[in-house]
């Protein structure tokens, strides 16, 4: 989580409406290195990605699904992201078929969905396979990319799921 993360978490806490809706998601056109997510990391992060790495942030994201992985401990303590990646929503170089590789995504807050400016970032990670390996994804011909990221709040150690 970044240090801009802890923030909302407790507007969030406190009652104040600055709820997740929206993503950044990070791409290459080529073969990207695994990034480096330190809590330090600032929304410029983002403007500063240059070619051939760029990001889409993506404003259209569904409601939040709950769910929980551990019905005698939890009721809701797993929050579901979905977004789509469209063209249009990418800042850098654009998405190129086979080529592009997702491979990041950022949780975000966008009080303005017209000014990029206004974002605060929460918290981010990179596409792993289920290993834990890092595993950026190409884009398709013909295809959109959905981005579904879980994010869940447990005990450290328990191991539901």
């Amino acid at each position: 989580m970044f240090y801009s993360g802890y923030d909302l978490l407790a507007q969030c806490l406190a009652g104040t409406s600055k709820p997740i809706n929206g993503m950044y998601v990070e791409y290459c056109n080529g073969t990207p290195a695994e990034p480096v997510i330190t809590a330090d990391r600032e929304r410029s992060f983002y403007d500063a990605l240059a070619a051939p790495y760029g990001y889409a942030r993506i404003t259209d994201i569904s409601a939040p699904t709950f769910s929980s992985t551990d019905a005698t401990k939890y009721l809701n303590n797993k929050v579901r992201f979905t977004g789509l990646i469209r063209a249009q929503d990418c800042y850098g170089p654009g998405m190129v078929d086979g080529v592009s590789n997702f491979y990041a995504v950022t949780f975000v807050h966008m009080p303005d969905a017209a000014d990029r400016t206004q974002d605060l970032i929460f918290s981010a990670d990179t596409f792993k396979d289920s290993e834990g390996a890092f595993l950026p994804i190409t884009k398709i011909a013909n295809t959109n990319i959905v981005v579904q990221w879980d994010v869940q709040f447990a005990v450290e150690g328990d191991e539901s799921e």
